[in-house]
């Protein structure tokens, strides 16, 4: 959001999208404080959603339609999913550059369960060093764990470190 409040409106047009709408107090402060700013903020799911598989993909076949017709320069997830959306976005040519910030507990991110296992190994672990442009650590422990990976000491690629207010 500070982000998008910064960026000089004269050579950027920032658009923020959130993907999983909440309808809660403070996500309705921030859609006003940047709607009276003039920038535009779009949720590919609704509250009415729960965040599971089946959602994540509606929400994610929304945001394709939307990149499909406005193309952005950058995409910056803050979950794991939104880090394959991005991507995904990037390998079509709907943004010119993917990156993330890891909130959730690294441990943690894509559930619980085998599956979830396996997501976790291939995409945190493997595929988003490797293929992301950057990726921000909100916390040292989180940078730390994300260090200590075999790919990421082998590419000599490293989080950047941005402290979170909420860690």
């Amino acid at each position: 959001v500070d982000i998008c409040l910064h960026l000089d409106q004269q050579k950027f047009r920032p658009m923020l999208c959130a993907f999983w709408r909440t309808d809660s107090d403070i996500e309705k402060h921030w859609v006003r404080k940047l709607g009276d700013a003039g920038i535009p903020v779009f949720f590919p799911t609704s509250a009415a959603m729960s965040r599971n598989s089946a959602d994540y993909f509606k929400g994610l076949l929304e945001l394709i339609r939307v990149l499909r017709r406005s193309p952005v320069t950058i995409v910056h997830a803050h979950n794991e999913g939104g880090a394959l959306a991005a991507l995904v976005a990037r390998a079509i040519g709907w943004c010119a550059i993917a990156l993330r910030s890891a909130h959730t507990p690294l441990h943690l991110e894509w559930g619980s369960g085998a599956l979830a296992g396996i997501f976790r190994r291939v995409f945190s672990d493997f595929a988003f060093p490797i293929m992301l442009d950057s990726e921000v650590a909100i916390a040292p422990w989180y940078a730390e764990h994300m260090r200590r990976l075999l790919v990421r000491r082998l590419l000599k690629r490293y989080p950047e470190m941005i402290l979170n207010s909420r860690t």
